[in-house]
């Protein structure tokens, strides 16, 4: 979703080592898009900057998906992204396959300093009338979106061998929980919350 402008570079972003090394060499002019696409032509993969938010990214996939110029009824899609952890979960430098996401902007909060005294949260799903009510929809209802079980199963076999490494100069030092306690970097097989709002503190999360 977000990189900066240069796409190349010692910097921060989301899509710069795909860039640089599957490598993305190509460019396709995208005007209804956020930016231009990148491509591969010997791997027949197409990178994509959607732009942070959720109507960015729909506008752009939309784009994509109706532009002549590309025949994607056969495609694969691989959605990738920074991502925030419980830090005594995982670390800095961490990777995951998401099998189940759940769509947090599709939701009701009420102010802490309002809710019932008995209430952990003011934070509850549409359609129901305090924290954690059942029952559940069984299909998930309207915000939560499950990929290709199997799918998503093979991905983790075929990158579970791989070792992952954090940088150091990516550590932070100051925080609440040192990196010296953190797990090592590892694989993850896991469900994901998306949102808009980017929540943060040991009582909120």
């Amino acid at each position: 979703m977000y990189e900066s402008a240069l796409e190349t570079g010692d910097h921060f972003g989301e899509f710069r080592l795909w860039v640089e090394r599957l490598p993305l060499n190509e460019r396709f002019p995208f005007p209804y898009g956020f930016r231009d696409l990148r491509y591969n032509s010997e791997k027949a993969v197409i990178g994509i900057v959607s732009g942070v938010g959720t109507a960015r990214a729909a506008a752009c996939v939309m784009a994509l998906g109706m532009d002549p110029r590309f025949d994607l009824s056969r495609a694969y899609w691989l959605v990738a992204g920074i991502a925030g952890v419980n830090p005594l979960e995982a670390s800095v430098g961490s990777a995951a396959w998401v099998e189940w996401v759940v769509d947090a902007d599709l939701a009701f909060e009420i102010d802490a300093r309002e809710i019932p005294a008995e209430w952990s949260t003011g934070y509850l799903p549409l359609g129901k009338t305090r924290p954690y009510e059942e029952p559940i929809e069984a299909d998930g209802g309207r915000w939560v979106y499950r990929l290709d079980p199997a799918l998503v199963a093979w991905a983790y076999r075929l990158t579970a061998v791989w070792a992952l490494t954090t940088r150091r100069r990516c550590r932070r030092p100051g925080r609440a929980t040192s990196v010296s306690r953190q797990p090592k970097p590892r694989l993850l097989s896991c469900a994901a919350m998306r949102s808009a709002a980017r929540p943060s503190g040991t009582v909120l999360c």
